[in-house]
């Protein structure tokens, strides 16, 4: 890309997507995404669509919410990050966990915190893996999953299906 003036069509080789090809590096790029609001999202030509990808990532609750501005800048600034590996975690983590077992049915008591929907998918096949070892029941490894279709991108659960 060379300047602003140029966005929206050409993309240079040091831009690699996920689950593109990378010997196509040097390509066209129809939509670049320059802002967003609500469900909306505005490319570089100024078309506005409406953002149907939005729970791929985290945006499930919109862009540009006011209300979500403020409450994720307080936290910013007392906490901005702080991990959960082994017995290491925050408040708030804490807090969230117990909520989510409020919620669910009996029996459910237990949650897994994930960075996505991959790392999720990801932590699920362990947990079924070592369930089924713990439980005798080794030779158990197979799962169903719908063929072409998306299931994250770490290689365990990418490595299910030819997405």
């Amino acid at each position: 890309m060379k300047d602003a003036a140029d966005r929206g069509t050409t993309i240079g080789s040091a831009f690699v997507a996920p689950f593109a090809q990378i010997a196509d590096t040097e390509r066209t790029v129809p939509f670049l995404i320059e802002s967003a609001e609500g469900v909306h999202l505005t490319d570089s030509s100024g078309h506005r669509v409406i953002d149907a990808w939005s729970g791929m990532v985290c945006v499930g609750l919109g862009y540009g919410r006011a209300d979500l501005v403020e409450v994720l800048s307080d936290q910013v600034r007392t906490l901005s990050y702080a991990h959960s590996l082994y017995d290491t975690t925050h408040p708030l983590a804490l807090e969230l966990c117990d909520r989510l077992v409020e919620v669910t049915p009996a029996g459910l008591d237990h949650v897994a915190l994930s960075m996505s929907g991959s790392d999720a998918a990801d932590t699920l096949l362990k947990v079924l893996r070592y369930h089924n070892n713990v439980t005798g029941q080794p030779e158990k490894k197979h799962v169903i999953a719908l063929d072409r279709a998306y299931h994250g991108a770490n290689s365990m659960v990418a490595g299910l299906t030819h997405f």
